[in-house]
């Protein structure tokens, strides 16, 4: 954590209360762009896969490790499937 370059910016890494979709996708999208310059990108990547971590770490979101196989805490669970099945009626 002290070589992430991440520090002091967590409001990029974690939504707001509320967050609408169309802000939540610009600021995941800030967020991979400054995790893919990390030198520490694939530790977080994988600290999140291994912890069932809420938010984006080493550049993946919840819903991205979800869709990867990787289990959410039973707390994010539902708003992650209700999101994933928001942007699925979206897309048609």
């Amino acid at each position: 954590m002290d070589e992430a370059i991440c520090k002091n910016k967590t409001s990029l890494f974690f939504p707001k209360l509320a967050e609408r979709p169309e802000a939540r996708k610009r600021r995941e999208t800030e967020a991979k762009l400054i995790c893919a310059q990390c030198p520490v990108k694939i530790q977080c990547r994988d600290y999140a896969r291994s912890n069932h971590e809420f938010g984006v770490w080493g550049g993946e979101s919840e819903m991205d490790r979800e869709l990867l196989g990787y289990p959410l805490s039973t707390m994010y669970v539902s708003r992650s499937r209700k999101a994933r099945q928001l942007k699925l009626n979206s897309d048609h």
